[in-house]
């Protein structure tokens, strides 16, 4: 699988929000980035992969790539090895889940994660048997129609890198769900996984 991490300036929630915040002057309704935090935090991304999602506990997760001298500023690729459960082939699903915490801190214990997951299965037909049926209908007809698991082979995890202080009392409802607050009061790094990237040509069998 191949890993991308990197900025991202601008915030696109989905298709239904594209917010450009106005600067904060009212400083008891302001919160800044823990990136602005002096001196500046140093951070490191860790991913793992999983057949659970929601709720998965540190003992469902298997560590597949590390780094430690993450910068937001930078765009880092990485190709990674990753198993296949029998469970996953057999109509399972596996996911990634992408942390971001301060350097040398446990992502299981620390109150200072980001953290992301996304499934990266999909069960479906082999794509060279998808396209003919899209091109070609009725010499698939005679054809049986069966599934099997594809692993995404790209992902793109972004962290925003720029430095702003919101206004609480004029974000929109998509923002604040993307925020999560540190114990001292900042917003903690912006971690997202960019699902409008994937493609159908990204999958591959698993």
């Amino acid at each position: 699988m191949y890993l991308q991490t990197g900025l991202h300036s601008t915030f696109h929630v989905g298709y239904s929000c594209i917010f450009f915040p106005t600067p904060c002057k009212d400083s008891k309704s302001c919160i800044a980035s823990y990136l602005d935090t002096k001196p500046a935090p140093k951070l490191e991304i860790k991913v793992y992969t999983s057949t659970r999602g929601m709720g998965a506990k540190e003992s469902d997760l298997k560590l597949v790539w590390i780094n430690t001298t993450f910068d937001v500023h930078d765009t880092v690729e990485k190709t990674v090895n990753i198993s296949i459960p029998y469970k996953v082939r057999n109509n399972g699903t596996m996911y990634l889940h992408a942390f971001v915490v301060p350097k040398g801190q446990d992502p299981f214990q620390t109150l200072y994660e980001s953290y992301k997951y996304t499934p990266i299965t999909t069960y479906s037909l082999p794509q060279s048997e998808f396209f003919s049926l899209v091109t070609d209908t009725a010499k698939n007809k005679t054809s049986p129609d069966i599934p099997i698991t594809h692993l995404r082979q790209r992902v793109i995890i972004s962290v925003m890198a720029d430095s702003i202080q919101f206004d609480r009392r004029a974000m929109p409802m998509e923002i604040h769900r993307l925020i999560k607050p540190s114990p001292d009061g900042d917003y903690l790094p912006m971690l997202y996984i960019d699902q409008l990237a994937f493609r159908t040509k990204d999958l591959v069998v698993s």
